[in-house]
């Protein structure tokens, strides 16, 4: 269930995930990395401006053993972000999936968890 400020119905998830996507039908390939990630969408670090609306060809990265997915998103917003220690500013993207499979969002999800878990035991002060 969501709360009315909130319209999502997917529960976000915090954590870093590599990302590589093209524009729909475009052969130059851009890599960004995830802030956050849930069954609807993700938000990303981005540093090439886009259009909401836009369609992207996406590869998502579970983890170093090569296992991805492949799907197609939308631009829904784009906003600037600061960099930390930085002057300058990137842009951060969120991103709906289009066709993405839940099995492997499902997975991906419970690997960022698990992973935040294990930082919370090592170092109980982290949030």
């Amino acid at each position: 269930m969501y709360s009315q400020s909130e319209r999502r119905i997917f529960r976000r998830i915090e954590g870093e995930v590599p990302v590589r996507y093209t524009l729909s039908r475009g052969r130059r390939e851009f890599r960004a990395v995830t802030k956050n990630i849930s069954g609807g969408g993700m938000k990303i670090s981005i540093f090439k401006k886009m259009a909401p609306g836009t369609i992207l060809d996406l590869e998502i990265f579970r983890d170093a053993s090569g296992r991805n997915a492949r799907c197609k998103g939308e631009v829904r917003w784009i906003a600037s972000a600061a960099i930390k220690g930085k002057r300058k500013k990137a842009l951060e993207a969120g991103i709906k999936f289009l066709d993405l499979s839940f099995l492997f969002i499902g997975n991906l999800i419970g690997d960022l968890e698990s992973r935040k878990i294990a930082a919370q035991l090592k170092d109980p002060t982290t949030n």
